[in-house]
């Protein structure tokens, strides 16, 4: 078996860390007859993220499929996951939850491996100055573990939806007015923009998870990397909030930028699809620790 293989579980974190800042909207929608002449886009988006970042709390649901292909050299193969999270955020009472399910749709290696475990699924908790984590997988069960809250960790494992997604916008180029749209009742501006991959890459580099999974002195040029990647935003017309995020991510990966021998593939490429709806905005949302604190092993 490749090691390619063996830094799935780095790549499939990688892409859970990249899910905020990857939305995909769906749902009922209805097409609306207003002209988009004279619409000031970057003002839409500027006062969009400006009401996003003055959220007190939010609800979200969230659904992805990533695929990993490794075709040509020595170990060619493929790897697909389906994801379905959900979450809350109280931003003045300090708490933050989301949860995640994680299933191993299809597994194509000339080596099966044996001990890859086809679900997983995890609880994460940011309750004041305290992580929880609840990781349960097969054959090994459940188990909750809490570390405090650092700095470092609040940048690595941040939980809260809606300042990440706004961090790559607040960058975004080449924006475009699609349609109006409602969405839950409320009427929306459907736009379209490149998100700056100069910065993306910053912020990749800044995460805990990505460290050692890939080379970034082999990534010179982002746009090299990602072949497919153009947000569309749900913009409601009365407060300015982003209701739903669209996103096509197409990547392109050398083994040297993977980290393995150039003999184990002549190519990666990993395609992401992901949709997720934001709702309960400044609403009272309920967020209670499922587990007594003393309960939890000490990180």
């Amino acid at each position: 078996m490749g090691k390619w293989i063996k830094n799935t579980a780095v790549l499939l974190l990688l892409a859970i860390i990249l899910a905020p800042l990857l939305f995909a909207g769906c749902g009922e929608k209805e097409a609306g007859q207003e002209s988009s002449d004279g619409l000031d886009l970057p003002g839409i988006l500027g006062d969009s993220i400006l009401a996003m970042k003055n959220v007190n709390s939010y609800t979200y649901v969230m659904e992805m499929k990533m695929a990993l292909e490794a075709t040509g050299g020595s170990s060619p193969g493929r790897v697909s996951t389906s994801m379905q999270s959900s979450g809350a955020a109280d931003i003045a009472a300090k708490k933050l939850k989301t949860a995640f399910q994680m299933h191993l749709d299809e597994i194509t290696l000339e080596e099966q491996p044996e001990d890859m475990p086809r679900d997983f699924s995890a609880e994460m908790y940011m309750i004041e100055d305290t992580l929880y984590m609840k990781m349960d997988l097969e054959d090994l069960g459940e188990q909750w573990v809490k570390t405090p809250l650092t700095e470092e960790l609040k940048e690595a494992y941040n939980l809260d939806m809606v300042e990440q997604q706004v961090t790559p916008l607040e960058t975004a180029t080449d924006i475009k007015f699609v349609r109006y749209e409602t969405v839950d009742g409320s009427e929306c501006y459907v736009l379209k923009m490149v998100p700056d991959i100069a910065s993306m890459k910053d912020w990749l580099q800044g995460q805990q998870m990505t460290q050692g999974a890939f080379d970034f002195n082999e990534i010179t040029n982002l746009q090299d990397i990602f072949k497919e990647l153009a947000y569309t935003v749900w913009i409601t017309k009365d407060g300015k909030l982003m209701k739903k995020m669209d996103v096509s991510m197409l990547t392109e990966l050398s083994p040297a930028q993977v980290g393995v021998e150039d003999t184990e593939f002549d190519k990666m490429t990993m395609k992401i699809d992901l949709e997720m709806t934001i709702k309960d905005f400044n609403q009272s949302v309920s967020i209670i620790l499922p587990v007594e604190d003393e309960d939890a092993t000490e990180m």
